[in-house]
């Protein structure tokens, strides 16, 4: 019998792959490096340390790679926020859960 339920939040709860991939562009951007969202939007859920090696070379990783996943946080924070939403449904489905009686939990890379 199923009694918890982990969940994952980019994607699964909330609406907020493209804003990240956004924030990543833009923090990429800032160090003058061009950087394709779509490569970006399929990276949301790995650790951004993971995400560095697609865009930058080694040497920008070294130089200034903590930089843009600094940068990529705060940019998030100040343009991104607000547009990611709950995914349809996830209210409801969470309210289910919880008046069944499930534990649940969230995971992220983050």
């Amino acid at each position: 019998m199923i009694r918890a339920v982990l969940f994952d939040v980019d994607g699964t709860l909330v609406n907020s792959v493209a804003t990240h991939a956004k924030a990543y562009v833009d923090a990429f951007s800032e160090r003058g490096v061009t950087a394709d969202p779509d490569i970006l939007e399929h990276a949301i859920g790995l650790a951004g340390h993971d995400v560095l090696p697609l865009i930058l070379s080694p040497e920008q990783i070294a130089e200034f790679g903590d930089d843009v996943l600094h940068r990529k946080g705060v940019i998030w924070n100040e343009r991104y926020k607000e547009g990611a939403t709950p995914i349809p449904g996830t209210r409801e489905l969470i309210a289910y859960l919880e008046g069944a009686g499930f534990l649940m939990a969230i995971g992220s890379s983050a």
